[in-house]
């Protein structure tokens, strides 16, 4: 290989790690409309009730002799749902283009350096994977591999410290690339996304996990708990970070299943702190209890004093979020100490791992 070859093959490693992917009008359409539906009107009422409710206006306003004062009413109520949809769906689109969170360059430099020395891979467009170091055989073997899902419209090289911290302590990390729309609705396509990383990396001759949990940090928490029954195989773990109000989607719950839970937020997250109490009573209710006795699963809550939502990664600040008053390094290693002790943990009474 000639020097010019390896200088394009830096160059373009360099490029792919700090460039900030755009995304247009027209891609994110598509992505708002699957969040509304599949997060709004299907979560909340039965996705054929409109349409039902469009035919009965219709069968009312032609069938009876209506006076103009209710016909009216009657037009402008059925129009009012169609002009809602409409503003929501300009305004995501809008947000989706123009709301997006690059990564610091601090994150982007980690993320080079850990490829550099082969402690981590970048497969563009899908996930990048922390290692976790050789064991004396040469082997990367860990008892966890977990997958993270990004916050919303957050670019997923933000992540790279806190999956750099945790791979040194022997977790595999795989964090997913939500490219070009950072984020998705749909649970099979999440699933698909989830399982592609983890048959990849037990492809790997010299990589051996024993077990995947799965972690998310503010809409990507919300996308581990729907998505945490539908794994095979079964996953029995979940880390949750910057969420407090993302309820299971059908009407499901973990509550009596043996998934353990770790939630960790920031004191300062106001886009957590923000949330209905009865939204936060009905996140509760839809995880494993706070009291293992009786039951199967557990749910921890751990609050990181001072700390905020955009915390959790190298971005920032995030719009409708408190100001930390930790250092931003201080908060990820609280972050990084609990959520090893957690995913490192033996649920069956034996000692953690050695």
């Amino acid at each position: 290989m000639t020097k010019c070859e390896i200088t394009d093959i830096d160059d373009s490693l360099e490029y792919l790690v700090r460039s900030e992917p755009i995304i247009t009008y027209s891609q994110s359409v598509l992505p708002v409309f699957s969040f509304f539906w599949n997060g709004i009107i299907f979560r909340k009422i039965h996705p054929l009730a409109l349409p039902f409710l469009y035919i009965a206006a219709g069968v009312v306003l032609y069938t009876f002799q209506l006076n103009r004062m209710v016909r009216v009413f009657v037009l402008v109520a059925c129009a009012l749902p169609i002009i809602g949809c409409a503003l929501f769906l300009v305004s995501g689109t809008y947000m989706f283009v123009n709301s997006r969170h690059p990564a610091f360059k601090s994150a982007q430099d980690i993320l080079l350096n850990r490829i550099e020395t082969k402690r981590a891979q970048r497969k563009k467009g899908a996930y990048d994977l922390f290692l976790p170091p050789p064991n004396i055989t040469g082997k990367k073997k860990t008892k966890v591999g977990m997958i993270v899902f990004p916050g919303a419209l957050v670019n997923h090289t933000s992540y790279a410290p806190i999956a750099s911290e945790l791979s040194d302590l022997g977790i595999l990390v795989v964090v997913l690339s939500l490219e070009p729309t950072r984020f998705v609705a749909d649970i099979e396509a999440n699933k698909k996304m989830a399982l592609e990383a983890m048959y990849d990396v037990l492809s790997m001759s010299d990589v051996i996990v024993d077990e995947w949990v799965l972690a998310g940090h503010s809409a990507g928490a919300k996308t581990a708990i729907n998505l945490v029954t539908e794994m095979k195989p079964d996953i029995s773990k979940l880390l949750l970070f910057g969420v407090g109000g993302n309820e299971l989607s059908n009407g499901k719950t973990l509550r009596d299943t043996s998934v353990q839970a770790l939630v960790i937020n920031g004191s300062e997250d106001n886009l957590v702190n923000g949330i209905s109490e009865k939204e936060r009573e009905t996140f509760r209710m839809s995880l494993p209890p706070t009291d293992i006795s009786g039951s199967k699963g557990k749910t921890t809550f751990i609050t990181i004093e001072g700390g905020n939502h955009a915390g959790f990664g190298h971005y920032g600040p995030q719009k409708l979020d408190g100001i930390r008053t930790i250092p931003l390094e201080e908060q990820q290693r609280i972050f990084v100490e609990n959520s090893v002790d957690f995913l490192l943990a033996v649920t069956d009474g034996k000692t953690k791992e050695e």
